[in-house]
């Protein structure tokens, strides 16, 4: 038998190194086993990417890993985005694409989420957060060739309304069981929310900017979850984090926040928030419903109602949201 010991970031190395061609057969056939190991310890279920804090000794890392090799590249490549527009972001040590494994810094468990739940000075938090937000979006404002050299995708007019055909799909008929005929009333109106929603601004947009993707880190707001990031609209980030299905903003703070963003944009207009505010609440909607129906994680259930109640709030900007709560 054969003893060898190592570190989770010397394994990574070891497994790249010795997977590669022209090694020697004994290394290879080593490789592969150490591979096993990693696959057997550290599963990875389907698409879904999973999480392990593991111990160092002086601080704990965080390994991912992801068996989807697109999203896998997507988190580096934004990661390497963000990281140069200065944004906080986990810092990468390591990483392997043969077994789609990230080790990273362990930014704790203080989301902006539980801080919400846990402070009555919660405001302070969301304003510094606002300021990361807009910061990154001016940042990538004044470097135009950044949306080419990345080949970041563009939120338009079909990926708006391919948002918009899952929430069809699965909260009105998947969740709800509507019939065809009820839901195809809705299908211009979607259209025209697409086209708004295109032509609202662009800018580098994270496209689940709530609570819990927003962990205080050494004092400072650190962003997770962003391999989606796509170039759209600039009011669509702020809209996600202050109609956040998790926490439950009064209406005050809500005006409060949104002030405070739009301080930020003087030369533009508060009526720029609705189109986006109202395609984001309606795919975290569908999101919710086709994790709790369709994969079975019924915990995400509980925030559909707080989402059919931002579409309440959203409904005296646009009236026939009446056809979807009725």
């Amino acid at each position: 038998k054969i003893y060898m010991s190592g570190s989770v970031r010397s394994w990574m190395h070891y497994i790249d190194l010795r997977s590669a061609h022209g090694t020697q057969k004994e290394h290879m056939d080593i490789a592969q086993q150490c591979r096993d190991v990693f696959v057997k310890e550290l599963p990875i279920f389907g698409s879904q990417r999973k999480f392990y804090r593991i111990q160092g000794d002086r601080e704990t890392r965080v390994v991912i890993i992801d068996g989807e090799i697109e999203q896998f590249r997507l988190f580096i490549d934004r990661g390497r985005l963000f990281r140069g527009l200065n944004v906080n972001i986990p810092e990468v040590f390591d990483y392997s694409e043969k077994l789609h494994i990230i080790l990273e810094t362990d930014l704790g468990d203080r989301s902006l989420e539980l801080i919400a739940h846990e402070t009555n000075d919660r405001i302070t938090y969301y304003k510094q957060v606002i300021d990361l937000l807009v910061h990154w979006q001016k940042s990538f404002d004044n470097e135009p060739g950044l949306k080419m050299s990345y080949q970041i995708q563009t939120y338009d007019f079909d990926f708006a309304r391919h948002d918009t055909r899952l929430f069809t799909e699965r909260y009105l008929r998947g969740y709800l069981s509507l019939s065809q005929s009820k839901v195809k009333l809705l299908d211009t109106f979607f259209d025209d929310l697409a086209e708004r929603t295109a032509n609202v601004r662009s800018t580098l947009m994270h496209r689940d900017f709530q609570a819990r993707n927003i962990h205080w880190y050494r004092d400072k707001p650190n962003i997770v979850d962003f391999q989606a990031a796509v170039v759209g609209p600039y009011t669509y980030d702020i809209a996600s984090l202050i109609f956040d299905n998790h926490v439950d903003i009064s209406q005050e703070e809500r005006s409060d926040l949104l002030d405070y963003f739009f301080r930020h944009y003087p030369e533009c207009d508060k009526s720029d928030l609705y189109a986006p505010a109202l395609q984001r609440t309606l795919q975290a909607i569908g999101a919710y419903a086709f994790l709790s129906k369709v994969q079975g994680k019924r915990q995400y259930e509980q925030y559909i109602p707080n989402g059919v109640s931002n579409l309440r709030i959203l409904q005296r900007k646009f009236d026939w949201i009446d056809i979807i709560l009725n």
